[in-house]
């Protein structure tokens, strides 16, 4: 788009200027939240709660809250598979609701369960895997 301004000295002299319009203001990229799943047990993690271990990115929203997303890796020798780290509310009963890790939002394969509302992702309270007593190293 262009604005338009005339110039010039005396009847009939003027000529018309063309001129860009001002530029929009440019957005600032969007915060993306990032959250670390770590264990106190550091690299003698084993098992279920080694592979959950790493850098979750916020990725879209599930039942009101933010669903952050680890990335997995191809490398034959460590198994990291993709994790979703998710909320689930109460609409398949109390017990069901709460805080998940799992491979895909909703799935029935389900890494870790913490039973809290919070609005972010419980800090403590994870069981791992969903049915053993809560760990205190996670």
């Amino acid at each position: 788009e262009m604005d338009e301004e005339w110039e010039g000295a005396g009847e009939g002299n003027q000529q018309k200027r063309s001129f860009p319009a001002a530029l929009p203001t440019p957005q600032r990229p969007a915060k993306v939240q990032t959250l670390v799943l770590a264990s106190k047990l550091e690299g003698d993690a084993v098992g279920d709660v080694k592979k959950l271990i790493g850098e979750y990115v916020q990725q879209g929203m599930n039942h009101g809250k933010k669903t952050f997303f680890k990335q997995g890796t191809d490398d034959e020798e460590v198994s990291d598979p993709p994790v979703w780290l998710y909320y689930w509310d109460g609409r398949d009963g109390f017990e069901s609701s709460g805080w998940w890790l799992g491979p895909t939002i909703g799935g029935r394969e389900v890494h870790g369960w913490a039973a809290q509302h919070s609005s972010i992702p419980a800090s403590r309270g994870w069981r791992i895997p969903h049915k053993a007593l809560v760990r205190h190293d996670v």
